[in-house]
C-alpha cells in the first residue's frame, strides 16, 4: 500500500505509521473479510485525519469562499492541490462506508438515509477532480445519483 499524502507532502507521520501497523500486522484469529474491512478503516481513518488537518487550518475558509464564488477554476494550483486532497479523503471514507454495507458491517438504515444523502452532495465533487476509483463504489454512486434523478422527475409531474 502507497503512501497517503495530504497537504503539503507525503508525511511518513504517525497516521501513516499506524495504517502501516494496522494493515500488516499478523490477523491470526480475525477472519479475512473483518480483516480486510478493518484495513479499509484504517485507510479511511488516515484521510480523515488529512482532511481534518485541511479543514482546520488558516487557508480552508478562505479557499472554501474561493471555491463558493468560482469554482475550482477560481483557486490557485495550491488550494487547488489542497481542494483534491479533501475531496480524495471524502472519497476514500464513503468508499470504506459503502464497502462496509457490501459486506454487512453497516445498518441497512444508515446506508440508505444518510449515506444516500451524502453521495448526492457530495458526488459532484468526486467527479469534478475525477476520484472515484473503485469500480462498484463508483457503480453505485451512478445507481444513487441516478435514482435521485428519476425521483426528481417523479416530483414534477
Amino acid at each position: 500500500m502507497g503512501a497517503v499524502a495530504f497537504d503539503n507532502a507525503i508525511e511518513p507521520g504517525p497516521a501513516v505509521e499506524r495504517l502501516r501497523v494496522l494493515t500488516r500486522a499478523p490477523l491470526m484469529h480475525t477472519p479475512p473479510r473483518l480483516a480486510l474491512a478493518q484495513a479499509y478503516e484504517a485507510r479511511a481513518r488516515v484521510a480523515d485525519e488529512g482532511a481534518q488537518r485541511n479543514l482546520h487550518s488558516d487557508y480552508w475558509p478562505s479557499l472554501s469562499v474561493k471555491y463558493d464564488e468560482g469554482g475550482r477554476d477560481a483557486l490557485s494550483p495550491e488550494d487547488r492541490r489542497r481542494y483534491q486532497a479533501w475531496v480524495t479523503a471524502r472519497v476514500v471514507r464513503f468508499d470504506n462506508l459503502h464497502y462496509q454495507h457490501e459486506h454487512g458491517f453497516l445498518d441497512d438504515e444508515y446506508y440508505e438515509s444518510t449515506f444516500k444523502t451524502l453521495i448526492r452532495n457530495l458526488a459532484p465533487h468526486w467527479e469534478e477532480v475525477g476520484s472515484l476509483q473503485r469500480p462498484s463504489f463508483l457503480a453505485e454512486v451512478e445507481r444513487i445519483l441516478s435514482e435521485s434523478e428519476a425521483e426528481s422527475e417523479e416530483n414534477e409531474q
